[in-house]
């Protein structure tokens, strides 16, 4: 697999590697937007749905989007940490978003579990390509 990246094109893999790290927060923020509409919806007693593990496990997805997004940091100076620390953020609400989500009861939890599976996925990547 390594050899396979040193002969594809840099543009290919840096586009690849973008559009990995965007498609999560869609499908993040698709699940934010199934929520929104069953949270507008009412109980048989009148009350809102409330769902507890979907919504940590949101934040938590969310969090891993935003994470990522410090993989784009350049490598100067400080920001060298920032970069670090935002990618072992991402990886580790990704596991956690992992553990809740399943116990969440909206079916767009999936959609999160997801992105959180491609965010985690794309962590180890870069830690796999930094040994080369």
């Amino acid at each position: 697999m390594p050899r396979l990246l040193h002969e594809l094109p840099e543009w290919s893999v840096v586009s690849f590697f973008v559009f990995w790290s965007v498609a999560p927060a869609g499908l993040v923020a698709f699940a934010w937007r199934k929520w929104a509409q069953a949270r507008s919806q009412l109980t048989a007693t009148g009350e809102a749905v409330d769902n507890p593990a979907f919504l940590i496990g949101q934040i938590l997805g969310t969090i891993s989007c935003c994470g990522i997004l410090a993989f784009y940091v350049p490598w100067r100076g400080a920001w060298d940490q920032v970069r670090d620390y935002g990618v072992i953020v991402s990886f580790g609400a990704a596991l956690i978003a992992l553990f809740i989500l399943p116990f969440g009861r909206n079916r767009a939890k999936w959609l999160t579990a997801f992105g959180c599976v491609m965010n985690a996925a794309l962590v180890v990547l870069f830690v796999l390509s930094l040994g080369d």
